[in-house]
């Protein structure tokens, strides 16, 4: 699990891919393992594996909040607000004091068009965590619900340019070369 991870950071997929399918082969409810074939499957835009993945990733790690919000995120994407809001929510019991889970929730909120809602979890995700993105994506949704499509596209391209990875290349980056693939 730990090699497959240090191949997923390289973006050698199909190695950390291998990798993770040996160590499921040795002990099948190694969450982490599931979690990460999750990620992989995100990034490879396998959305319905991705979504399968990740709950058996919460199923063997009940209490990782990091792997229900990946859920929830793929949800999202797959535009399943309903179970979104559900693993979010999962996230919140495991820990109060997260602020990427009330900015989750301020998402689920604005795509609900509850913008008051919105607002006040992004407030408690940026109080609580001062570089949470999710309440950007929020802020995002509701400036295009205003018709301010323009200063949504600004915060966009800024939080693609200035998030960074953990190989060191921004957001952009990875996401250009995925888009030209």
């Amino acid at each position: 699990v730990a090699a497959s991870g240090s191949a997923l950071g390289f973006e050698e997929f199909e190695v950390s891919r291998y990798l993770l399918n040996k160590a499921l082969e040795i002990q099948p409810t190694q969450g982490r393992a599931w979690v990460t074939l999750g990620l992989i499957d995100l990034l490879d835009s396998n959305l319905r594996d991705a979504q399968k993945n990740l709950e058996k990733a919460v199923k063997y790690m009940p209490d990782h909040i990091g792997s229900w919000h990946v859920l929830a995120w793929a949800q999202l994407l797959q535009n399943n607000i309903e179970a979104a809001e559900l693993s979010f929510l999962s996230a919140l019991k495991i820990d109060e004091n997260f602020g990427e889970t009330h900015g989750g929730l301020a998402v689920i909120a604005a795509m609900k068009g509850k913008w008051d809602q919105a607002k006040e979890l992004s407030k408690i995700a940026k109080r609580l965590d001062p570089e949470s993105k999710s309440p950007l994506y929020a802020q995002i949704l509701q400036l295009q619900h205003e018709g301010r499509a323009d200063v949504a596209q600004r915060i966009t391209d800024s939080v693609l340019k200035n998030s960074s990875m953990p190989n060191g290349r921004s957001l952009q980056e990875i996401l250009t070369k995925y888009i030209k693939t």
